[in-house]
């Protein structure tokens, strides 16, 4: 069994057998092959921990033929939502612009929704297969 694997699916990144980091049109959400979510974050910017988030949110049902990942210059994008380096001293978790959550260079982490700081407005590139 390999665990250095990062597989792509439908909407989703699977880093490992166990984890999951994928999108539908309004959650970005980090579950377990176990079933459990640890973590969400909406399109309006709210950005939430678990546990005690829906087991609905799991991505172990979707299928894993690759579509809906790409990345660009520093970053990664699952659906409508990007993860990414902004400028060296902050990572944005961002929906179309709307960062959810940002962590700074020096563990200082802010909650959104705010407009600042996201990577959107650079290019998308859809990823290749090879």
């Amino acid at each position: 069994e390999k665990h250095s694997e990062v597989t792509l699916g439908d909407r989703f990144i699977q880093m490992g057998p166990w984890w999951r980091l994928g999108a539908d049109d309004h959650t970005l959400s980090l579950t377990h092959a176990g079933g459990n979510t640890a973590m969400k974050w909406s399109s309006s910017g709210i950005a939430t921990a678990g546990p005690g988030l829906a087991s609905e949110l799991s991505l172990w049902t979707r299928g894993a033929t690759a579509g809906g990942v790409g990345f660009g210059d520093r970053f990664m994008q699952v659906g409508k939502f990007r993860i990414g380096d902004v400028d060296g001293k902050h990572l944005a978790v961002s929906y179309e612009g709307t960062v959810a959550e940002l962590f700074r260079n020096d563990a200082w982490i802010a909650s959104g929704p705010r407009n600042d700081l996201t990577t959107f407005g650079r290019p998308l590139e859809e990823c290749s297969l090879f």
